[in-house]
């Protein structure tokens, strides 16, 4: 609709599109990258680490819906931050009619929060009323999905799904947990590497030391998830070129389970973080496992990553 609005008022014909979207992955750029007093130089790092997920880059000229779900997406998490929860609602609602997978976003800030909240009731804290809004505020954002689930009697409309589309979006209650673990592996690609390489975390012995028998644990269980529900073969983006140059599906196997396991470790603690991945996996069992569909969490990492948002640093 707003492309073609665009059309409407200045018969610019796919210009103006792609100019909206280089106009907003500017400003996604200045909100990250911006070297502010409180920032320094760790947004410039943040920014080049946004920078290595090609995606990124790729989509800021082209004429997809991408840019305008991260803004959104980008938009909410800043008014998250500042406790303005019904204007983050409205931005997740937003995101959420650029691109249904944003849905992962609000989902995974409203478990958090409601979790938190949970937790102060057990230990027997007061909890005010405004405090609920910080669950309740992204819990209807998320709800707004099933609005457009009414209007397209579906997850799509009928003639959307045509017949190239893959089995597991022709069923409502299909899946493909396999994809999960694709969508992990993107994570550790695009995400948990660069973060590596930027920010080099201190005394990183130490920690395997300390925490290896958690992490036996993960990479045992991951394992098992993998050989149950093995990594999709997938034609689509630049993973599957990668995989497509490995002789066997051993290789291939091997090189998604060894970055899921990045991530798994990674974001092992159960934080804002996790549950944003967790949600952007689940939602992923029923998406063709293609690595463009990290660019928003992307997003969403490095600009939290930029401002130091509790806990996300390793």
């Amino acid at each position: 609709m707003v492309f073609g609005f665009l059309e409407y008022l200045f018969n610019q014909g796919m210009v103006a599109g792609r100019l909206l979207n280089l106009v907003l992955s500017l400003g996604i750029v200045a909100t990250i990258g911006w070297p502010s007093k409180d920032k320094g130089g760790r947004a410039l790092l943040c920014l080049l680490g946004l920078f290595l997920c090609p995606y990124f880059l790729f989509l800021s000229g082209r004429l997809y819906t991408e840019m305008i779900a991260c803004t959104w997406v980008l938009l909410g998490l800043a008014a998250y931050v500042r406790d303005r929860h019904w204007v983050s609602s409205l931005a997740f609602v937003l995101a959420i009619a650029s691109r249904q997978y944003m849905l992962a976003f609000p989902a995974a800030i409203a478990t958090y929060e409601f979790l938190a909240i949970a937790n102060q009731y057990r230990q027997g804290q007061p909890v005010s009323t405004s405090q609920h809004q910080r669950w309740l505020a992204p819990a209807v954002a998320s709800l707004s999905f099933l609005g457009w689930v009414a209007l397209f009697g579906g997850l799509a409309p009928a003639d959307a799904i045509a017949d190239k589309s893959p089995d597991v979006q022709k069923s409502t209650l299909a899946l493909t947990p396999g994809g999960a673990i694709n969508f992990l592996a993107f994570v550790g690609a695009y995400i948990v590497i660069p973060e590596f390489l930027l920010f080099r975390p201190t005394a990183p012995l130490q920690t395997l030391r300390h925490h290896w028998q958690k992490w036996l644990l993960i990479a045992a269980s991951l394992l098992v998830v993998c050989l149950v529900f093995p990594p999709l073969d997938t034609p689509y983006g630049n993973m599957g070129k990668v995989a497509d140059l490995l002789p066997f599906y051993g290789l291939v196997m091997a090189m998604y389970y060894g970055l899921a396991l990045l991530t798994c470790l990674r974001f092992a603690k159960p934080d804002l973080l996790f549950w944003m991945i967790t949600f952007n996996a689940l939602i992923m069992m029923k998406a063709i496992p293609w690595d463009r569909y990290v660019l928003p969490l992307a997003v969403a990492f490095w600009y939290l990553k930029s401002i130091r948002y509790p806990g996300i640093d390793a």
